[in-house]
């Protein structure tokens, strides 16, 4: 994914920079809508357990994309860049992504930990690490995670219309 994402961004950077280069907004708005989407497609089953290696390639792309929107230069920090930008750390983004998309499967009613009692591994599934993150951030709240909002009806509420003539209508020249 991150390939296919740097690919995009140098497509669209060529495609569209053919003289100086892109705008900063342009870049921005390259990142927002393009790259962002795309790498956090699907963070919520791998989301929470990126290795260093994927954690590095995450940064890098961000860092080159910020680069290219701030024309930095190459020896400036990744994290000065993403202050600049105001911009999250990619990873945490996908983090953020991750946790979302959890707790909306939660209120949803379509989050189910599966127990794993023939497992003999120390490592936990994604499902456990995002769950785990979700109990300690939220705590009591947990349990009461909800997106869904209860329609209101009130049928009993009185319209009235009022349709003037034509005469009174007063066109202004």
């Amino acid at each position: 994914q991150i390939k296919k994402c740097k690919s995009i961004f140098f497509a669209c950077k060529k495609a569209i920079g053919k003289d100086w280069g892109l705008k900063a907004r342009t870049t921005f708005w390259i990142y927002n809508a393009i790259v962002l989407p795309k790498i956090s497609y699907g963070a919520a089953a791998w989301g929470m357990t990126p290795n260093k290696a994927q954690r590095d390639k995450l940064l890098s792309l961000q860092n080159q994309i910020l680069k290219t929107a701030l024309r930095s230069a190459s020896s400036a920090p990744r994290i000065a860049n993403s202050i600049i930008s105001n911009s999250l750390p990619l990873d945490l983004h996908i983090k953020q992504k991750c946790l979302s998309r959890c707790s909306s499967l939660i209120a949803e009613n379509h989050w189910t930990l599966a127990t794993h009692t023939h497992r003999k591994t120390k490592y936990r599934t994604h499902m456990e690490v995002a769950d785990g993150e979700l109990r300690r951030i939220l705590g009591k709240l947990y349990l009461e995670i909800s997106d869904k909002i209860r329609p209101i009806l009130n049928i009993d509420q009185k319209y009235t219309t009022r349709i003037t003539q034509r005469k009174k209508f007063q066109v202004s020249t």
